[in-house]
């Protein structure tokens, strides 16, 4: 897995090798930079509805947007639909 971190938050997720680099973070919609990390911690896996896009973040972290679309995730314990901003 490839590690890459945001420049404005310092979020960290992890995609695999043969996926496309993240376009933006997706807690802030910075921009990410690949960086050399193995994977630390539980991380959970993160697979877009709207793209098919995966990608792993911290267990404890929901992300508010794909990494690679505009496809916001549900934040909001018991809310059924995602919001599209």
């Amino acid at each position: 897995m490839k590690g890459f971190e945001c420049k404005a938050c310092s979020t960290i997720i992890f995609i695999s090798k043969n996926q496309k680099e993240p376009l933006w973070c997706p807690i802030c919609r910075g921009n990410m930079m690949e960086i050399k990390i193995k994977e630390k911690g539980n991380i959970k896996k993160y697979n877009c509805p709207e793209c098919n896009y995966e990608f792993f973040i911290e267990e404890n972290i929901i992300p508010y947007k794909c990494a690679n679309c505009n496809y916001t995730f549900v934040r909001v314990e018991g809310k059924i639909q995602e919001e599209r901003l």
